[in-house]
């Protein structure tokens, strides 16, 4: 008989892996975890965190139960990682649209010792004003002892400033977000198949792992010399090292670099996070979302954003993926007759002023039209997988 699920795990921000994302409002400061009570001034709460919060347990269990906290208009999907040691299974709960939910995960056979992850996808679709949307765990049981994992410190922590796109919210956003697909090869590490540095004359065996510059492989078929790349030897699995999202549903530049406090405060909460680099994809909405912002003004807070992030940050490499397409084919203006070709092309501007310490990518010729889709603004899976091999082909990140 199997025995009922009685162990609580306290969801303790101090536990969260990989900086657990960010919870990101429309004006500074940006903060890791903030507690939201369910009645105002009462005990019982959860921790809003932000995009793809993960939290690790050593643990013999059977069962998982996962208590939630979601809005009408949040997240739907909420995820599981079970890494035993030999592999990784991903699991993924149905629909989420009310207030509470519980669901109950199958964790194997009762092996001790295995890792088991709750990894919550793309939970935060924050509006400007710091709206609570999105989906949140706050009560986690399991049928047998389990420990917190001690939190890790990689040499990678990647910050992404962005909005709904990082997570891919309306297009499968657990298992194909841009974030999500870059944070699946963060543990392998611990398995018995991860090899290491990737090596020319290594004979890889199909499902081993293998780091290569700063991204984790997976082999697809059995091969000796052949370098990691997207095709028929390898399988892009994800980025050794921290994800950290800044970023919100309908996001714009013009929300954090329209004026110099704003740029300066931005600045200076960014810099608190200790990224060893920053990638800005953002701009669509600045385009797309009404009021649109004007491409002059649109022009002058992206080289004067920069400047400001260049300020409190010399060191920090910059990185820019410029929008990607958005419509069902072609190029339509928005309501002041401007196209979103020209809000890429001023990033394009912008950073070639300032190659010493800023490269970018045209977001433009990373997906087509067919790789978006039927909201004509977020990428389908075949998008998403392309934007992540981008990052890596052209060495953003």
């Amino acid at each position: 008989m199997t025995n009922p699920i009685q162990y609580v795990a306290v969801l303790d921000p101090a536990n969260l892996h990989e900086s657990g994302g960010l919870n990101t409002v429309d004006t500074p400061p940006l903060t890791k975890a903030t507690f939201v009570p369910f009645i105002t001034g009462a005990p019982e709460g959860y921790w809003r965190v932000g995009t793809m919060a993960r939290y690790k347990w050593t643990t013999s269990a059977r069962r998982m139960r996962v208590k939630l906290y979601a809005t009408s208009g949040g997240g739907d999907t909420v995820g599981v990682r079970i890494h035993n040691g030999t592999d990784i299974v991903e699991r993924y709960a149905p629909g989420v649209n009310s207030y509470h939910n519980e669901i109950t995960f199958s964790l194997g056979d009762g092996s001790a010792g295995k890792i088991v992850e709750l990894l919550i996808p793309a939970q935060n679709a924050y509006s400007a004003g710091g709206a609570v949307v999105g989906m949140y765990p706050y009560e986690v049981r399991f049928d047998a002892t389990s420990t917190p994992v001690a939190l890790t410190s990689p040499t990678n922590r990647l910050g992404i400033w962005a909005d709904s796109i990082l997570g891919s919210v309306v297009v499968s956003p657990s298992q194909y977000g841009i974030a999500g697909l870059m944070k699946r090869g963060l543990t392998v590490q611990a398995g018995a198949k991860w090899k290491g540095a990737w090596a020319g004359g290594t004979a890889y065996a199909i499902g081993e792992y293998v780091s290569s510059g700063t991204w984790v492989w997976k082999a697809k078929t059995a091969s000796t010399g052949v370098t990691p790349v997207a095709g028929a030897n390898w399988e892009l699995y994800g980025y050794n090292g921290s994800v950290t999202g800044i970023a919100y549903g309908y996001r714009r530049v013009a929300d954090d670099w329209s004026t110099a406090p704003n740029r300066t405060a931005w600045a200076a909460a960014v810099a608190a996070l200790g990224l060893t680099r920053l990638l800005c994809f953002i701009g669509s909405n600045d385009y797309a979302v009404l009021p649109p912002t004007t491409l002059a003004n649109f022009t002058t807070y992206i080289g004067a954003g920069l400047d400001a992030l260049h300020a409190a940050q010399p060191a920090l490499p910059i990185s820019v993926l410029t929008s990607i397409k958005r419509g069902n084919g072609s190029e339509v203006a928005n309501s002041n007759g401007e196209l979103l070709s020209q809000f890429r092309t001023a990033w394009v501007n912008a950073v070639a002023a300032r190659s010493s310490y800023c490269t970018q990518t045209d977001g433009f010729v990373v997906c087509d039209y067919s790789d978006i889709s039927n909201d004509a603004a977020h990428p389908r899976r075949s998008g998403v997988i392309k934007i992540v091999n981008a990052l890596q082909s052209t060495g953003l990140v």
